[in-house]
């Protein structure tokens, strides 16, 4: 046909029909016929079987009626149409040119655009879409449809009006999918693509490289695989949806409500918007926050190691349950729980709250720097945990007794102690450590930070860890800076006459001390009873105890501590004590000159050792006085009690009512309360100037 508007049945099989001019048109009814459209304005349809159709010229249009099967059509021009209505396999394709549209109305068709600016709509059932050129868009109307995405900045949707289990893939670059129908899929294997999910009980997966994911609708997943690239990101709108980073670099953040935002590859981030939401870390070296502008009742876990998670806003909560972790409540009413090992809870806000499990591992940290907070640390077996706050005045420690809360600023500590055994854990800035050996070693030692990195091998009959023996060097470095010489109150003591003690052996629980070691400490205490008016009673039985006495590794090559004491006190107190000295299988004893035990390497002898650990449970700080047996530095020159720490213990005592009818339930009777810590201090520092005696009891 080349004129205009002619008409031409091809009926047969094997026929061709061809229109080379305007306005003309072809049907064709036979079977492994051939129409072509070479004009333009022409238009045609294939009812029979097997036919084949090429569109070469422009503004034509070419069906594929319901009543044919295994069509094909070849849109090779430009503005073209094609629609396939036949069922089974109806199959349009263009070829490299521009604005061409093919419908796609049939069951497993497939339909594909090559060139650019083209459109592909799918009304059908298991149709496939493929879009491989660029600036391309496509539509899915039906249902089970699949669409394909290999070109560039196209975009294909499954419209509000579509089926269900619609697929539609990004291969492409800058490609955009969205998905408004229900229980639909889309998956990203390209690059900077960016994935839509706006129905509900849709999923998808990115596999590409800097991707995105939106999920606007409900109950829905998006998840960006182990084997896919850096910087994919994922964004919650809707509710009750799940987002999961198995990759690495990868982040998510949730605006909506009740969603589930998990980042399980290293690396990640997440920010939380919305509200009621909860995030999980299960890897490591990541991040993810509660906003500012986030509403209440949002939850974030941590399962990893080395991560991190702040709350900025009020009413969140965040859970550790990895290892060298860090949670900060940096807001109003937030909570906090660790069961962890070696994490850190910061809570920077007022109002809220933070917990150590009675389960949690070793060697985590509290700090308080807020107003009206609270901490609690339930001691297990084997757990050394702390308390830091901020606000404490020099030489106090954070640490209450069993059931019990102390207040600092209106924040208000609280420890439980659940363990009957050997220790009952930890403390921050509670007591304080011997030093013996070189003593420019030591004190350059005590200068640097040394003490704080040094990696301690502590069993778990030990009462120290690398925090506290930490927060000790503060302590001792603040002496040597003010080089204070005066006796130092450590901030509680006894007000009861009769203090209990125990002694372990060396190699543990259950194991006994050697005569010589036993005879050492008993000289120790001794020698404080002397000075105190104190009644040291030893007990067999450490659970009993006022002061326990184990061994341990204090790391002496890295520290130079032979010996380290912790405590716990309420309302200037005393009220149980751990000393840790350093084990001979560690540090071995040799025989000093007079027969004594002496630290290899050292000029500390035993009883020198215990009696300096003990000066802490009495209440002492370590000072810089060389001649005080509470000197930092244990040497020649400090063996036993000087005139100074005489009448220092003799002060403390005529404070806390020694030998006055002092008891468990009485309160200090001379005029100073033992929450007074600063009038304690100034009169124990300045009784520490004066002969022993000088400061009496009445």
């Amino acid at each position: 046909l080349s004129g205009n508007g002619d008409v031409a049945n091809v009926a047969g099989t094997g026929n061709t029909g061809t229109a080379n001019g305007a306005n003309e048109t072809i049907s064709v009814t036979g079977t492994n016929d051939s129409a072509n459209l070479n004009g333009s304005s022409e238009s045609g349809t294939l009812y029979g079987a097997n036919d084949t159709g090429n569109v070469n010229g422009s503004n034509n249009w070419l069906n594929a009626a319901s009543s044919g099967a295994a069509d094909m059509i070849n849109l090779n021009g430009s503005n073209n149409s094609a629609t396939g209505y036949a069922s089974g396999s109806a199959a349009v394709f263009t070829n490299g040119w521009s604005g061409n549209w093919i419908n796609i109305n049939g069951t497993g068709d497939t339909g594909t655009v090559t060139g650019n600016n083209s459109v592909i709509d799918s009304h059908g059932t298991s149709d496939t879409a493929n879009l491989n050129g660029s600036n391309d868009t496509g539509t899915i109307y039906g249902t089970n449809d699949t669409g394909n995405i290999y070109g560039t900045n196209s975009w294909m949707n499954s419209s509000a009006s579509a089926g269900t289990g619609n697929l539609i893939r990004l291969f492409g670059q800058n490609n955009i999918s969205t998905t408004y129908s229900s229980n639909s899929v889309i998956d990203s294997y390209g690059s900077s693509n960016t994935a839509y999910l706006n129905g509900s009980n849709e999923t998808g997966t990115i596999y590409g490289t800097n991707d995105t994911g939106n999920i606007y609708g409900n109950n829905n997943w998006m998840n960006s695989a182990s084997s896919a690239g850096a910087g994919n990101f994922i964004r919650l709108f809707g509710q009750n949806d799940t987002a999961s980073t198995f990759s690495n670099n990868a982040g998510i953040d949730s605006y909506g409500s009740g969603n589930n935002a998990n980042l399980d590859g290293s690396n990640n981030a997440g920010t939380i918007y919305g509200t009621n939401d909860t995030g999980n870390i299960y890897g490591n070296n990541s991040w993810m926050n509660s906003a500012s502008s986030a509403g209440t009742g949002n939850f974030i876990r941590l399962f990893g190691q080395n991560d991190s998670a702040t709350t900025y806003s009020n009413n969140a909560s965040i859970d550790s349950y990895g290892s060298h972790n860090t949670a900060n409540l940096n807001a109003t009413g937030d909570a906090g729980t660790i069961y962890g090992s070696y994490d850190t809870g910061n809570v920077n806000g007022n109002n809220s709250w933070m917990n150590v499990a009675q389960n949690a591992g070793w060697g985590n940290g509290i700090a308080l720097n807020g107003y009206s907070d609270h901490a609690t640390i339930t001691y297990g077996s084997s757990i050394s945990a702390l308390i830091i706050t901020q606000y404490l005045p020099h030489g106090q420690t954070a640490l209450s007794t069993p059931d019990s809360a102390s207040y600092w600023n209106g924040n208000a500590i609280q420890f439980i102690n659940t363990y009957s055994g050997y220790t009952a854990g930890g403390s921050w800035q509670g007591g304080g450590g011997g030093f013996a050996g070189n003593q420019l070693g030591i004190t350059s030692m005590l200068g640097s930070d040394t003490l704080s990195s040094a990696q301690f091998n502590l069993t778990p009959n030990d009462a120290i860890d690398a925090q506290s023996l930490s927060a000790m060097m503060a302590e001792v470095n603040q002496a040597i800076t003010t080089n204070d010489r005066s006796a130092i109150y450590q901030g509680a003591g006894w007000n009861k006459d009769v203090v209990t003690w125990s002694l372990a052996g060396p190699d543990g629980v259950g194991s006994q001390p050697t005569a010589q070691e036993t005879a050492d400490a008993e000289a120790a205490f001794s020698a404080w009873s002397a000075a105190t008016g104190l009644q040291f009673v030893e007990v067999s039985d450490p659970a009993q105890a006022n002061i326990r006495i184990g061994w341990g590794d204090l790391d002496h090559s890295q520290t130079s501590m032979v010996g380290a004491t912790t405590y716990q006190y309420k309302d200037g107190i005393m009220q149980s004590v751990q000393i840790t000295m350093e084990s001979p299988d560690e540090t071995a004893f040799v025989q000093g000159a007079g027969g004594d035990f002496v630290y290899k390497g050292t000029d500390a002898t035993l009883t020198q050792v215990f009696t300096h650990e003990i000066g802490h449970a009495v209440g002492f700080a370590d000072n810089n006085n060389a001649s005080s047996i509470m000197c930092y530095y244990l040497g020649t020159s400090n063996q036993t009690l000087s005139s100074s720490d005489i009448a220092a213990a003799q002060a403390l005592s005529a404070v806390f009512g020694i030998g006055q009818g002092a008891s468990d339930t009485t309160a200090a009777p001379y005029g100073i309360s033992p929450r007074d810590s600063s009038a304690i201090a100034s009169l124990v520092a300045a009784a520490s100037s004066l002969p022993p005696n000088a400061i009496s009891s009445h």
